[in-house]
């Protein structure tokens, strides 16, 4: 019975023993088959991925390289446009340098010539010491000489029966204007010139009434003529008469010296100032009756400076400038710096050394000639 016992027991130890090495078995063959199984699905995706990774590296590549491609070209694009809007700004400034209103506007250079500057009138001074006089403008007007104007009637009524002269026809003193019948007597008589001079009015017609209160004709003797000067009470005491003065027709290139003929001694109630006469010479008919003047009066002697003529300063923008010769009928604008000035000429306080030749007349047509030079450039770069 004991054996029994034994032996069964040792039937079950050999069992259990048999079991466990079964299942170790199995859990080995599950693990190798699990391994193979990771090995071969390991070895598809590696498959997989040999087959795609190429053709998804080779389509990266190819898409980084076009974008980079791409990318360089516009860089290139760009630097190449930024390149040329450098050079465009440099041409530009250049450009402007050139035309005078950059820092190089010394170098234009107005070219005429030779029956160019005949035609400007261009005419050149030195630029020396000058003195300058402290002087006032005082308005005035061209009238007649009334010494020498005639109002010309017949001495009786009667009728015009002929007449002898045209408006603006000259006439010496004596010479028949109109023949008129008396009306009374039936009789004919001459109206005659009292003084030598130009018709300047006829009111004659042939066949008409005249009486002694209708003028029939005026005479003028132009050889000279007044100017009425207007002085106001502040510039009384600089204004005497015998004084020599200059008058200047407004708006005409026309300038002569007179003398105040006469300073009445009472003040003009309608102006409140007093009418000073100046007496012209007017040989040539230049000063006509009813032109607008200014009569320039010197105060007193100023001081001594060097000075261009007044006519050799011309204004471009905020610049003054005088133009000097440069070359064969070339002329160089030269920015100068101005000072005071009075009616013949205009101090220079910088710009020209002493001694400089500069051009005294014709400079407005070399200054116009400049600018239309200059504008016409800037239009043609316009776009």
């Amino acid at each position: 019975m004991r054996k029994l016992t034994y032996r069964f027991l040792a039937l079950l130890l050999a069992l259990s023993l048999w079991q466990c090495e079964q299942a170790g078995n199995d859990h080995d063959d599950v693990h190798a088959k699990a391994g193979s199984e990771n090995l071969h699905a390991h070895a598809d995706h590696d498959a997989d991925h040999d087959k795609e990774v190429p053709e998804e590296h080779g389509e990266s590549e190819h898409d980084a390289d076009g974008e980079h491609g791409e990318t360089s070209g516009d860089h290139a694009d760009r630097e190449h446009e930024e390149h040329a809007d450098e050079a465009d700004h440099q041409g530009e400034e250049e450009h402007s340098g050139h035309d005078g209103h950059g820092e190089h506007g010394d170098e234009l250079l107005v070219r005429l010539t030779g029956e160019g500057v005949k035609l400007a009138g261009i005419t050149t001074a030195v630029l020396g010491k000058q003195t300058l006089r402290q002087s006032v403008l005082l308005p005035g007007e061209v009238v007649f000489n009334e010494e020498k104007l005639a109002h010309v009637a017949p001495r009786f009524e009667g009728i015009i029966k002929e007449v002898a002269v045209a408006t603006g026809n000259q006439v010496g003193a004596g010479d028949v204007l109109a023949v008129v019948e008396n009306n009374e007597h039936l009789t004919r008589y001459s109206v005659t010139a009292p003084l030598s001079g130009s018709v300047i009015e006829k009111h004659a017609v042939r066949g008409e009434f005249a009486t002694p209160e209708n003028t029939l004709f005026v005479i003028a003797d132009l050889a000279t003529v007044w100017v009425r000067c207007f002085v106001n009470q502040q510039y009384e005491a600089i204004v005497r008469e015998g004084q020599r003065v200059t008058v200047r027709s407004v708006g005409a290139d026309l300038s002569a010296s007179g003398t105040v003929d006469y300073l009445p001694p009472v003040i003009d109630p309608a102006t409140r100032s007093l009418t000073a006469r100046i007496v012209l010479p007017n040989q040539h008919g230049k000063w006509r009756p009813g032109q607008f003047v200014d009569v320039e009066v010197s105060a007193q002697k100023g001081r001594s400076v060097l000075a261009v003529e007044r006519d050799a300063l011309q204004h471009m923008g905020e610049k003054n400038i005088v133009f000097v010769p440069d070359g064969n009928n070339s002329y160089k604008p030269v920015e100068v710096v101005s000072g005071e000035s009075d009616a013949t000429y205009t101090e220079i306080v910088a710009g020209l050394d002493s001694a400089a030749v500069y051009v005294a007349g014709g400079a407005f047509e070399l200054k116009a000639q400049l600018v239309t030079s200059t504008l016409g450039e800037h239009a043609g770069h316009g776009h």
